[in-house]
């Protein structure tokens, strides 16, 4: 059994992945090149979250029962993640 969670989304036509190993939770950016203000910008975003956003957590697992584990590989392959 694991709490690990890997979740991919799309930002402004940019692939991210947000992942919890451990205790931590990493974001990251997929594909190149590199996109600085983007970057700053969903970072800005993460740094405006609020705690009392948690207690609607139980909301936010709900709709993920209804979501395919996996991103579709078409997505995976224009962002260059797969081979």
């Amino acid at each position: 059994m694991t709490d690990d969670f890997e979740g991919y989304f799309l930002y402004k036509g940019r692939l991210f992945v947000v992942e919890t190993p451990f205790v931590n939770i990493e974001l990251k950016m997929l594909g190149q090149p590199e996109d600085e203000p983007l970057w700053d910008e969903v970072e800005t975003h993460l740094k405006k979250f609020n705690n009392w956003m948690d207690l609607l957590s139980p909301l936010a697992f709900a709709r993920y029962l209804f979501t395919p584990f996996d991103p579709p590989k078409q997505l995976l392959l224009e962002h260059g993640q797969l081979v």
